[in-house]
């Protein structure tokens, strides 16, 4: 019988926005440590306006994502006070809108509500993007190379697959070419599932031998009462594998074969549960060539005097803890704050050295800061980033979302 899970509120618009409205490349400068015990950041004077890209007060950004030539793509919605039409940006990697992408680096759906998740790039060098519409089904908009939509597409455009109970929020490449979509399937009460579809992108249509009928649902359902479900995490493995993750009170990680079963090769049943609490929320999930998925989170609290910090988790490709890192595969850093702070991990990656770098925000009665952790390929604090293994850079309103 499935396990009955729930889902917090994902991060909201107000907080994305803030997180992300000014596109910021950031250095670390070894100097003497401030009060919270961390050397600052200082802004690359290349990047941008003197380190930062302020983009358009209506466009609220909710991802910013690599793009395959060193730039950034950013995805979210332009608002106006009638409705939100999804919006992907092109910035360069020097901090500047594309002219050549869309109009002044921005393309707009203008015939669909909702907003921009994810981006892939196919082969051919086109961009499909999915749309998150509430019970509208399984979008994706494919868009040319300069921004412009690809009306064969579906219709102008915009790809619908699957009933209206889905709804399409991460992307995914398939070592064949085809893209792999994460969202949830909503039941019509209080229960929904995290749902994985493979698309067949030469045929514009779910593949039918992958689950049942191009879809498969997670193994445990998951409780709508706290806000919005979601997938946290969809990675796709060089041999076809798929990894979803899914999160509340518990980290769910599930690992799928090609064609969408269970790959039991992972921790036995194809399902590691990773007891992380309701608080801590799991961040920047990343997966090596070995099949390692590694990911970060804050220390769970229960009391405002707890100790607050970060932790860097690994899981192997068989499922168990990443051997040899850090303690039992995690390795942690508690972070000095003060009394009524709080403190949030927002992204996390695992460098091609093995070393992680993770990103936060301390939010203060008095003012923000971001900061950064750098962990070794072992699992030990680098203490030669910032001050012992911490940066951080006061920010009012900047912080950081996603790295």
């Amino acid at each position: 019988m499935p396990r009955a899970v729930s889902q917090p509120l994902r991060h909201s618009p107000v907080r994305r926005l803030l997180c992300v409205l000014v596109l910021a490349c950031l250095g670390v400068m070894a100097s003497v440590p401030s009060a919270s015990a961390a050397t600052q950041w200082e802004l690359d004077p290349t990047f941008g306006a003197a380190g930062s890209l302020v983009l358009p007060a209506d466009h609220a950004v909710y991802e910013v994502r690599s793009a395959a030539d060193g730039g950034f793509w950013v995805l979210g919605v332009r608002e106006d006070v009638v409705t939100s039409r999804p919006m992907v940006g092109k910035v360069s990697a020097d901090g500047v809108p594309d002219p050549g992408f869309g109009s002044g680096g921005f393309s707009l759906d203008l015939t669909n509500v909702g907003r921009a998740t994810d981006i892939v790039e196919l082969s051919d060098g086109d961009l499909l993007v999915s749309i998150d519409v509430s019970a509208g089904g399984m979008r994706t908009w494919r868009l040319a190379p300069d921004g412009s939509a690809r009306v064969s597409w579906g219709t102008a455009g915009v790809l619908t697959v699957g009933d209206p109970s889905y709804r399409a929020e991460l992307l995914a490449l398939t070592p064949d070419g085809n893209v792999i979509i994460a969202g949830e399937r909503h039941t019509g009460g209080p229960v929904s599932y995290i749902s994985t579809a493979r698309l067949d992108v030469a045929a514009e249509a779910l593949d039918p031998a992958f689950g049942i009928g191009g879809v498969r649902d997670s193994d445990s359902s998951v409780s709508n009462t706290f806000g919005t479900a979601g997938p946290a995490a969809l990675l796709v493995a060089p041999d076809g594998s798929i990894t979803i993750a899914y999160q509340y009170f518990s980290l769910y990680v599930e690992r799928y074969l090609p064609d969408g079963t269970f790959n039991t090769s992972f921790a036995g049943d194809g399902t590691v549960v990773d007891p992380t609490g309701l608080d801590p929320v799991a961040q920047g999930f990343s997966l090596d060539a070995g099949g390692t998925l590694s990911y970060a989170h804050e220390f769970a609290i229960s009391d405002p005097e707890d100790p607050q910090g970060v932790i860097v988790k690994g899981i192997g490709g068989d499922g168990t803890a990443q051997p040899g890192y850090g303690v039992a595969g995690a390795a942690a850093r508690e972070i000095e704050t003060i009394e009524n702070d709080s403190l949030s991990v927002t992204g996390h990656a695992r460098l091609p050295d093995g070393s992680s770098l993770v990103t936060g925000g301390i939010w203060g009665s008095v003012d923000n800061s971001a900061f950064s952790v750098r962990m070794t390929p072992e699992g030990t604090v680098d203490t030669t980033h910032g001050f012992d293994g911490v940066a951080a850079m006061p920010t009012a309103p900047l912080v950081t979302d996603g790295i």
